[in-house]
């Protein structure tokens, strides 16, 4: 099967958190460990690899074509049918796997429902929470996978650079998404795949998590776009706020805070920081200058295969960044009724502790 030493990882780490066994349905840490990306629907399906090096593949038999190519081997999966319904499979398999009592860890893509048939059906095994049981693996990054942020990076900050030139009075949110996405897909040439955004204007901007698209952008409004696109299997993240004509002095106030918070969070950046200092160190600057109760979030997150993993950059997290660790140093600053000023940008760890941000945009404020 492919990615055998990320299968080699996987059975130490189950052996360090004392499982027998980890089952993995399809999601992120299922693309991460062998590469399949499969349809998540409700049907039970997935890997499971035991502590010695066992696996197999749980399918039902309309994916057993594209989990064959995965496996390599036909032997290697367990197929059920919707009218036999999939315990009988998983205890086979199983068997087959040296696995009729211990612990199964499951990843968080398991439904509880069908947890609880494994756990009844099979007296002998005791099923366990296996949500973090990948992150240590997913959290540090090779050369390679830093190299594909990097470039997905390049192309977000491309995309944004362009997509400035289209804001203007007159359009709608939803206008300047469309924008992002066709210039997002063109630079991507095919292998860059545009997944969310926000684009939020005036008062709209002072929701962290704005998911309208229908305001009409005026003079003098605020523009907060944020967006995450993927290049091959790696995703982007960044954040940049823009000025249709001048702004405030409040406003210049604001985003100057967030500036220097943003700046200094990528300043404390090194190896042996842990990701709750980082956050201290950020929310200061906000909390010093009279903002802090309008910054409502933590400071950032890991990105990679998935645009929200380890490690979280908030408060009291006592992670331990290291080499290879990508994040979002991301701070805002949200007066509700009026608007919102967020910036971020991706950061590494690089091999000699230092930080490496991936984005180049400059942060510097922008009016339209």
């Amino acid at each position: 099967m492919a990615a055998f030493g990320k299968m080699e990882q996987m059975v130490s780490l189950l052996k360090i958190a004392g499982c027998d066994a980890f089952f993995i349905a399809p999601s992120p840490d299922l693309e991460y460990i062998c590469g399949l990306d499969c349809l998540p629907d409700e049907r039970f399906k997935g890997l499971l690899v035991t502590n010695k090096g066992r696996f197999f593949f749980m399918t039902p038999k309309l994916y057993l074509e594209e989990m064959s190519a995965v496996a390599g081997d036909p032997s290697l999966c367990e197929v059920w049918e919707d009218h036999e319904g999939f315990v009988g499979a998983f205890i086979n398999g199983c068997k087959k796997a040296g696995l009729e009592s211990g612990k199964i860890a499951f990843n968080d893509a398991v439904r509880a429902v069908d947890m609880l048939k494994i756990s009844a059906a099979m007296k002998g095994i005791v099923c366990c929470d296996g949500e973090e049981l990948i992150s240590p693996m997913r959290s540090v990054k090779s050369k390679e996978e830093i190299s594909l942020l990097q470039k997905a990076a390049k192309v977000a900050d491309d995309t944004l650079s362009e997509v400035v030139k289209h804001i203007r009075p007159g359009l709608s949110e939803r206008q300047i998404a469309e924008k992002l996405t066709e210039i997002h897909d063109d630079l991507g040439k095919g292998i860059c795949r545009h997944i969310s955004h926000i684009v939020a204007a005036g008062p709209n901007a002072a929701m962290p998590h704005y998911n309208g698209c229908d305001r009409i952008i005026e003079d003098k409004d605020v523009v907060l776009i944020d967006f995450a696109g993927r290049y091959g299997g790696y995703f982007s993240d960044m954040t940049r706020t823009f000025f249709i004509g001048d702004p405030t002095e409040e406003e210049k106030n604001v985003y100057r805070i967030v500036l220097e918070a943003q700046t200094a969070g990528e300043r404390a950046i090194r190896s042996g920081i842990s990701a709750g200092e980082v956050d201290r160190i950020v929310r200061k600057v906000i909390e010093e200058a009279g903002y802090g109760e309008r910054f409502p979030y933590r400071v950032g997150h890991g990105v990679g295969i998935s645009v929200h993993e380890t490690p979280f950059i908030k408060a009291f997290n006592k992670h331990i960044l290291r080499p290879g660790n990508v994040f979002s140093i991301e701070p805002g600053i949200y007066l509700p009724g009026k608007f919102g000023v967020r910036i971020e940008n991706l950061v590494a760890v690089a091999d000699d502790g230092s930080a490496l941000v991936l984005n180049k945009l400059p942060k510097s404020m922008l009016v339209l």
